[in-house]
C-alpha cells in the first residue's frame, strides 16, 4: 500500500490543471443562418462550423415552410451576424450530425451566452430534438 502512496498527491497536482484548462475561443466569421456560424479556425478536426446548442432557429430559403418562417429566419441570422468579428468563447463541445459542425454553447465577449440572446429576442425556441413549425399560428 505504501508504494502507491504517491499517487494520490500526484493526481492532487495534475487534476486541478487539467480541469482549469480554458475553453477555446474563436472569431466568427459569418452566419449560415440564426444558429450555425463559420469560425476562423478548426475546434475539432475538420469542423470550423458552430451550431449553438440548445436552440432551434427557423428554416432560411427554400427550407423555410412558409413566408413568416423566411422573414424571421433572416432576422435571426442578421441577429447571428451581428457578432462576425467577435472572438467568441466555446463550451460544452460535441461533434455534430454533419462533418464540418459540431455544437456547442457559444459566449460573448460581453459574457452574455448568444443561444440565449437569439431566445431573448425572440428568434429562437429551445432545441427539444424536434423541428418546429414555424408557420403555425400563435395560440
Amino acid at each position: 500500500m505504501r508504494r502507491f502512496a504517491w499517487i494520490i498527491p500526484f493526481l492532487a497536482a495534475i487534476l486541478p490543471a487539467a480541469a482549469a484548462a480554458p475553453a477555446p475561443t474563436a472569431v466568427i466569421l459569418d452566419c449560415h443562418d440564426g444558429d450555425t456560424c463559420r469560425l476562423d479556425r478548426e475546434i475539432l478536426p475538420g469542423r470550423d462550423r458552430v451550431r449553438i446548442a440548445n436552440i432551434d432557429t427557423p428554416e432560411l430559403g427554400d427550407r423555410a415552410k412558409c413566408r413568416a418562417e423566411r422573414m424571421l429566419a433572416e432576422l435571426a441570422r442578421q441577429a447571428a451576424a451581428a457578432h462576425a468579428g467577435e472572438r467568441v468563447t466555446l463550451t460544452a463541445i460535441s461533434p455534430d450530425k454533419y462533418a464540418k459542425r459540431f455544437d456547442a454553447l457559444v459566449r460573448l465577449p460581453d459574457g452574455r451566452d448568444l443561444g440565449q440572446a437569439q431566445l431573448d429576442a425572440g428568434l429562437a425556441l429551445p432545441w427539444t430534438g424536434r423541428r418546429v413549425d414555424w408557420c403555425l399560428p400563435s395560440p
